[in-house]
């Protein structure tokens, strides 16, 4: 286990293929939800939930974390390839 930078509670790593995002890595929720900040940041890799990957995130401007399914997610950037 980790220790998250921007939470001080600790985070599980976990091998599976079906996330795509990574720990530290920073995203946007689609889908039309309204957000105090458009950037977040994946806090947690959690386990799928019927399938779908899971991640918490946090934006800066916001005092909580947000459990949010890689669905609704996208990459700020591309990756570098």
């Amino acid at each position: 286990m980790t220790t998250s930078a921007l939470s001080s509670r600790p985070t599980r790593r976990l091998s599976n293929s079906a996330h795509r995002f990574s720990l530290g890595q920073e995203v946007r929720l689609t889908g039309g939800f309204r957000t105090s900040g458009n950037v977040y940041v994946v806090t947690a890799i959690l386990p799928p939930i019927e399938g779908s990957p899971q991640y918490h995130i946090r934006n800066e401007a916001e005092k909580f974390e947000r459990m949010a399914a890689q669905a609704n997610l996208e990459p700020v950037s591309a990756p570098a390839v």
